[in-house]
């Protein structure tokens, strides 16, 4: 994945987000987390770095994990790039409709291409314009979770 990115490594902002998603994870604490950054601030790095982490820990060895990237071209890479990752596959690499194929534990959900072209990162935008923006574009992995029974993602 890092020959893809200018990221070498996790910098210290993308390392704080992996621990503090992972310990949320652990707790058992966290239904939504959103990891927001700029384009090329390497969000999809974090997600990548995080299914990696998920796929070799013992403690999720049984769990489905999946990541939704709704962009075709980033999904078509994305899937390349899992193909190449020990203990990842491209079959983990969803389009948000696969999403109701099975149930799954856990999805990490790339939302940076549905928001690149939108408000979301205008200035000035208030808490709840950021969170209309985040619910209008996960109604339809919402949607789907709900159709698998996971009332969790009722929550706001």
């Amino acid at each position: 994945m890092f020959k893809y990115s200018p990221y070498k490594e996790l910098n210290d902002s993308q390392r704080q987000a992996v621990e503090d998603i992972l310990l949320r994870l652990k707790e058992g604490t966290v239904d939504k987390v959103v990891v927001n950054g700029m384009p090329g601030s390497g969000k999809t790095i974090v997600a990548v770095y995080l299914m990696k982490y998920l796929a070799d820990s013992e403690e999720y060895a049984e769990k489905q994990i999946g990541f939704v990237v709704p962009q075709t071209s980033l999904r078509k890479t994305m899937k390349i790039i899992f193909r190449s990752i020990y203990g990842l596959s491209p079959s983990q690499v969803l389009s948000p409709s696969e999403v109701t194929n099975k149930n799954y534990d856990i999805l990490l959900v790339d939302l940076h291409s549905i928001w690149a072209g939108q408000e979301l990162y205008r200035k000035g935008n208030s808490e709840e314009e950021f969170k209309h923006i985040l619910e209008k574009n996960m109604q339809p992995v919402y949607d789907s979770a709900r159709r698998q029974g996971y009332e969790v993602w009722s929550r706001g």
